[in-house]
């Protein structure tokens, strides 16, 4: 086959697939002019560009070689891995992505994890406020206790079982709270 060959199949591509001269133009870093030399016949494309202008119009990549060869546009001579050494590259470039997508998630994991021990530490103390209060409103309970109204005592003994009730709870959080940081500072940072 020949250049024109090749030429009018690029341009049946590209008027297929809707695209004008400046569209692959700018995909491909060339510039209309080599495109349009391209389809006319008047330029053969080196393999790597003609690999890329044709995955550029949608050919698949299992038959870009074939498609290739079909137009007499081969290898470059003595590198007979040329379409592995354009497979590599888009590999080491989603190689690289994935690398950094690891390395921001693993900062937000570090991130996340910092702010869950500011959290964790932030409840303990507040639990433990609470609990100091609770208690000096006990003492505070009992020596109005003293005091030997009846009415006041009534109402006291309600107030005294309802904050030991809500001490207690206090407690437990507190506990829990203990207890879940020693898990999580015992245990690895989240992982991916």
């Amino acid at each position: 086959m020949s250049n024109k060959d090749f030429g009018l199949f690029v341009k049946l591509l590209r008027t297929k697939n809707g695209l004008k001269l400046k569209d692959i133009a700018v995909q491909l870093n060339r510039t209309i002019g080599t495109i349009s030399h391209i389809e006319t016949g008047r330029v053969i494309p080196k393999f790597d560009v003609a690999y890329e202008l044709l995955k550029i119009l949608g050919i698949p990549e299992t038959e870009i070689k074939n498609e290739l060869i079909k137009y007499g546009i081969e290898f470059p001579e003595g590198d007979l891995s040329s379409d592995q050494t354009i497979f590599n590259k888009e590999n080491e470039q989603k190689l690289d992505e994935y690398q950094q997508k690891k390395l921001d998630y693993k900062k937000r994991m570090a991130s996340i994890n910092k702010e869950v021990d500011s959290l964790i530490e932030h409840d303990i103390t507040f639990a433990e406020q609470c609990i100091l209060r609770f208690e000096n409103s006990i003492e505070n309970i009992h020596e109005l206790r003293s005091m030997k109204d009846k009415d006041v005592n009534k109402r006291l003994n309600t107030d005294i079982e309802e904050l030991k009730d809500k001490v207690q709870q206090m407690f437990n959080l507190l506990e829990e709270l203990e207890e879940f940081k020693k898990d999580t500072k015992g245990s690895k940072p989240l992982q991916e």
